[in-house]
């Protein structure tokens, strides 16, 4: 003989519905963030020229704000 399933109570099933929930939620997040990476990447090998000179521009502003500090 087959028991019976056991019967979930609300509690139990509103739970579980909490849970695929924030599954889902961590999913996208997780999308989302690969997203924005990609774009990243994808703009940097278009075009390398650009992310050079804005890391050199960058470098030289934070060094020259660095050396106007008075330590």
């Amino acid at each position: 003989m087959i028991a019976p399933a056991p019967q979930r109570s609300i509690d139990d099933q509103v739970n579980s519905g909490r849970g695929q929930v924030q599954r889902d939620h961590s999913l996208a997040i997780e999308a989302q963030q690969r997203s924005l990476s990609n774009r990243f990447v994808q703009f940097v090998e278009s075009k390398p020229e650009i992310a050079v000179a804005t890391a050199f521009a960058t470098g030289l502003a934070l060094g020259w704000l660095v050396k106007r500090r008075e330590w």
